[in-house]
């Protein structure tokens, strides 16, 4: 799906709430889980269309942000190009919100190394709270060009946050 059609596919979701799928209620429950959030294995026995169903309930704005995050995060157990087109298009939105961090984190979980070409151009984003969440992101994907690319960004990272959280997920690194 190009940029163009998914942000009209975005701006038509995020002005009208979504319509209720028949797995709505069953992946609402899910998301309401504080302390332990659904299992792949909770949404996957939902059967087929939770990934649709999960990115309908993030452009809800009449659902609690904290939902719709848990939301974003599920959808790291649907790595496919809707998903990951998607999750891009909330990492790039122009807010500083909780879903674009959630955005970094599943599309490092789901899509693993595939994903950093996805994440580091929010290495310079504005918004402080994204790099750092785009670097522990980084740091999950278990790949020698994650590393090098936190490596790099360190010397041009102007945040001391920022520069620290590099270091600790590097430093982590090593200790693997």
């Amino acid at each position: 799906m190009s940029r163009v059609i998914w942000a009209i596919v975005a701006a038509t979701l995020c002005t009208s709430p979504a319509m209720a799928g028949e797995n709505r209620d069953a992946v609402l429950d899910l998301l309401n889980a504080f302390e332990l959030p659904g299992s792949e294995t909770d949404f996957k026995a939902l059967g087929e269309g939770i990934d649709t169903e999960l990115m309908a309930i993030a452009e809800d704005a009449t659902v609690p942000t904290s939902r719709r995050g848990r939301a974003v995060s599920a959808l790291q157990f649907y790595p496919n190009n809707v998903v990951q087109e998607f999750l891009v298009g909330h990492l790039a939105a122009a807010d500083k919100s909780l879903i674009r961090r959630k955005a970094a984190y599943s599309l490092a979980a789901g899509w693993g190394e595939a994903s950093i070409v996805l994440l580091q151009s929010s290495l310079v984003d504005e918004d402080v709270q994204l790099r750092i969440a785009v670097v522990n992101a980084l740091g999950n994907v278990d790949a020698d060009l994650a590393r090098k690319l936190l490596t790099e960004h360190k010397r041009v990272e102007t945040e001391d946050a920022v520069k620290t959280a590099i270091e600790t997920v590097l430093a982590k690194a090593v200790k693997k």
